[in-house]
């Protein structure tokens, strides 16, 4: 809903941006599970305006995508990291 295309019409228009190349290449960072920078490249020629148009729109469109990241981990290293974290706090508490 945060990327699709507002419609200037009184029927509201869906784009399908989940059929994108890109939406597939940000697939991780749009489910939440990681964070994403959006950079989008602009030129001032003017045979590139409908481009860096259509750019500068998707950015503006992304910026109000809100995640939040969680850190998914194997069991494994989940504990290896719990370890570590009290292997820690017993060095702190013996000093």
């Amino acid at each position: 809903a945060a990327l699709s295309k507002k419609s200037k019409r009184a029927t509201s228009e869906v784009v399908p941006y989940r059929d994108s190349t890109l939406t597939k290449l940000l697939s991780s960072s749009l489910g939440g599970s990681c964070k994403t920078l959006m950079i989008a490249c602009c030129s001032s020629s003017n045979t590139h305006v409908s481009e860096t148009l259509r750019s500068l729109e998707f950015a503006s469109r992304t910026k109000n995508v809100r995640n939040k990241p969680v850190l998914v981990l194997d069991p494994k290293e989940a504990l290896i990291q719990e370890l570590r974290g009290e292997i820690a706090k017993l060095r702190k508490a013996n000093k």
